[in-house]
């Protein structure tokens, strides 16, 4: 388990699930600055699924789910990548 700090304030909680942090954020809007308000926390996310593997194509990850690579995902929350925009 890992406690998370913003300017010395106790921000949430972190514990780590299939190899990745699982964020718990104190329900806060001054954190909106630490970037982590953005994760996605559904596993059955596509966005989720995009950032944890390389921001692959939204086509791609359902070649994945089609291929039985990943369970069925929920591609409503699927949106413009900031990071993938700043990539290019």
């Amino acid at each position: 388990m890992v406690k998370l700090f913003y300017k010395s304030d106790f921000a949430g909680n972190g514990t780590i699930c299939d190899g990745f942090f699982r964020i718990q954020l104190q329900d806060n809007k001054s954190y909106d600055a630490m970037h982590v308000s953005n994760c996605v926390t559904k596993e059955n996310s596509s966005m989720l699924w995009h950032r944890r593997l390389g921001h692959i194509s939204k086509e791609r990850v359902k070649r994945l789910v089609k291929e039985g690579v990943l369970n069925t995902l929920d591609f409503t929350d699927f949106e413009t990548c900031i990071d993938c925009i700043k990539g290019k």
